[in-house]
């Protein structure tokens, strides 16, 4: 090799790492491209009572935000969240609210290494929600989500979908 020829393969392989580097980060979030979210919280009724192990999710009708998701607890209760964020960031969503059961109808009890998907394909879990609230493409459920005072998100909802 001559003298060019290593002088040009040094430059490239010392700028490299940095444009990669670069790269690689360019995406990723500082201290001043903290994203601003709302927090998030409400009740999900089902014909009048409380609808524990419910799985409410907030999904971006264009994609642009991350859905962020709660579970209910034993009184309906929820709590919005994604990644490491707690609520959702501001914008108009498209609800879901999915709640499996066994295929009789009784509670889902979790079975260890299995996740819903996993249960729902071998026939142990079933939908117990009408698709229009559990169902991403027939969903009728919208929220807004504002910045300033949060205000509870609450769904009422009945086993007809009515």
């Amino acid at each position: 090799m001559n003298q060019r020829t290593i002088g040009i393969v040094g430059i490239i392989v010392c700028i490299t790492p940095a444009l990669v580097l670069s790269v690689l980060t360019a995406g990723c979030g500082s201290s001043a491209t903290t994203l601003v979210t709302v927090p998030v919280s409400g009740i999900v009724m089902l014909d009048g009572a409380p609808l524990p192990a419910a799985v409410v999710t907030f999904h971006d009708p264009e994609g642009k935000i991350n859905p962020c998701s709660g579970v209910t607890d034993s009184q309906g209760k929820f709590k919005l969240g994604f990644g490491s964020y707690d609520g959702a960031m501001p914008g108009k969503y498209k609800v879901t609210i999915e709640h499996l059961t066994k295929p009789d109808g009784s509670p889902l009890e979790s079975q260890p290494g299995m996740d819903a998907m996993q249960l729902k394909l071998q026939g142990l879990a079933v939908q117990s929600l009408p698709a229009i609230y559990s169902d991403l493409s027939q969903t009728q459920l919208v929220a807004v989500v504002e910045k300033g005072s949060p205000k509870p998100t609450n769904f009422d909802l009945t086993k007809k979908g009515a």
